[in-house]
């Protein structure tokens, strides 16, 4: 996404995924442009790597969600010149003008920008035939805040929907790449339950229930272009809140949309668990298994 975000005055980015194999650190020059995401579980690697690349002479930039949380740490551990934090959509040619101009900032705060800005990414870039799955982003932030999570830290709990056309043609664009299966990599594909829109009719709050209810509507939209416009033969995984084994339309939706697996969080099993962490919105006891069981009553695993 940011190789999307690049200007083409700067050329094509070179993509390098650890997972697959290691930088190799000759490749970096002076006056390279070197921008390292982290999570906390690479972070140390991250830090590795910026060090040696700033010792041969690169700008080094540091973001994603560990550098969003900590950006102070990223400059004294990883060698970093500059840190973004939050969203690098926009942010990012700003960033990369500055590095032509010796004009860094030490932290660039990029904040949660609307959907409307989000960037599809750049898959031609990638190496083919080395990955089985793609991943399409269609809503950032999540209004839960559970103890353990960082995104309603990083990303809000403003659900920022992106449009289902964008979606579509990213999705299309994938399949025309050799692509079947994607990962809808969101916060929440459930940002709004049955009982938040109870809750916000109870409380009056007419203006909050048609928001939620749009946003509804447009999780449906996507569904059924899912449905209808995407190859058939392409298939889905995402993660969602257990509050949707409450919402048999939903679920019936998802299965139509080819969604057929659904990563669900169970920290606790416990009533006293669960309020621990913020997530009494889970069920505890008999009543968890029996949502967990309406997932593959619906089709999805």
């Amino acid at each position: 996404m940011l190789a999307a975000a690049t200007p083409a005055t700067f050329g094509n980015p070179v993509i390098v995924d650890e997972t697959l194999e290691q930088l190799d650190v000759a490749s970096i020059s002076a006056g390279d442009v070197v921008g390292i995401g982290i999570h906390t579980g690479n972070a140390l690697r991250g830090y590795e790597i910026g060090r040696l690349a700033r010792q041969r002479g690169a700008f080094v930039v540091f973001g994603g969600v560990h550098a969003t949380l900590f950006p102070d740490e990223a400059h004294e551990l990883g060698g970093a010149h500059a840190v973004v934090k939050g969203d690098g959509d926009t942010a990012w040619a700003g960033v990369l003008e500055d590095c032509k101009n010796h004009s860094l900032k030490r932290v660039y705060a990029a904040g949660r920008i609307e959907a409307s800005a989000f960037q599809s990414a750049r898959w031609d870039l990638l190496p083919r035939n080395r990955y089985m799955w793609a991943s399409v982003q269609t809503v950032r932030g999540c209004p839960k805040h559970c103890s353990f999570c960082s995104v309603w830290r990083t990303d809000g709990q403003r659900p920022r929907i992106r449009s289902t056309e964008m979606i579509v043609q990213e999705l299309q664009h994938l399949r025309r790449l050799g692509f079947r299966f994607v990962l809808l990599a969101d916060d929440n594909f459930y940002p709004v339950s049955l009982t938040d829109l109870k809750l916000a009719s109870r409380q009056g709050n007419t203006q909050r229930v048609e928001e939620l209810k749009a946003i509804r509507a447009e999780r449906f939209q996507l569904m059924e272009r899912l449905a209808s416009d995407v190859s058939p033969d392409m298939v889905f995984f995402t993660q969602i809140t257990m509050e949707a084994a409450e919402d048999p339309a939903f679920l019936e939706a998802m299965s139509r949309a080819k969604i057929k697996g659904a990563l669900v969080g169970v920290e606790a099993v416990t009533s006293q668990g669960l309020k621990d962490i913020y997530k009494d919105f889970n069920a505890a006891g008999e009543e968890l298994v029996h949502r967990l069981r309406r997932f593959p009553q619906h089709g999805v695993k």
